[in-house]
Parts: C-alpha cells; structure tokens; sequence
C-alpha cells in the first residue's frame, strides 16, 4: 500500500524563494510540510558565498586552483596525439566545464569584491549574471 497516497494532507507547491515574507502552513493551509520547511527565514548572502572576506587568501586561492586546472587542460591538449580531436572524449568535456567554473568563479570573486551589490537579495545586472552563470557552470561540472 501506497503510504504517500494515502495520506490526507494536501500537497502544494514548493515556494521558489527563500524569505521571511513567504506564508506559512497557518495562513495557507495549501502548502505542505515540506514547502514550509524550505522557507526557514535564512536568505543567501551572494557576496559571502562568491567573494567571503578576508578576500585576498580566496581570491589567491581561486586564481592558484584556476592556473592550476587551466595548466592541467593545457597540457592534456597539446600532449594528445591528434589536438584537434580532443574534445571527443566525454572526460575531456567535464575538464573544459570545471576550467569554465574555475574561471567564472574567480571572476565572480573579483567582481563581487571591487563592485559589491547594493541589495544583496536581489539578483539583477552583473551580480545576477556572475551568480547565475557561476552556479551553471559548477552544476554542469558535476
């Protein structure tokens, strides 16, 4: 027997946002439990989680990484017997997509510390464009 059929209480949707001005349970009896539970009043601190301070150590350690990963691609193409046939190994995607990330990442960190957004909960204009493209990219890369 189906326990999730079974069971009375309705299903809503999930809230997309996280924020304290989202209803509750109590006020929209719609919602479920586990749509709720996703909206616990915490939002995303976009300059702390791309750019967290002290700055310098990170920014240092994404731009080393991103040397590093850019080497590694570097030499994986010019040591392969035929370069121009390179990207037709599935591996050979996943290291262009981590280097894309590497990359995008210490961009977002350069960006978000030379030009720190006014509100941070709001993802518009290149904040919004180096969140978004930096998340995508390290998705893909997994």
């Amino acid at each position: 027997e189906n326990t999730a059929a079974s069971q009375d209480e309705p299903r809503g949707k999930i809230i997309g946002s996280v924020s304290s001005d989202a209803p509750d349970i109590e006020e929209n009896p719609e919602l479920s439990k586990e749509a709720a539970d996703h909206d616990n009043g915490r939002r995303l601190d976009i300059v702390k989680t791309f750019s967290p301070l002290p700055r310098l150590p990170y920014i240092a350690a994404k731009l080393f990484f991103m040397a590093w990963i850019i080497s590694i691609m570097v030499l994986s193409i010019r040591d392969s017997k035929f370069p121009s046939f390179w990207l037709a190994y599935l591996t050979h995607w996943g290291v262009l997509l981590i280097t894309a990330y590497a990359i995008m990442s210490f961009v977002s960190a350069i960006y978000l510390a030379v030009r720190p957004p006014t509100d941070p909960n709001v993802l518009e204009g290149g904040v919004g464009f180096f969140a978004k493209a930096t998340w995508t990219l390290f998705a893909a890369a997994l």
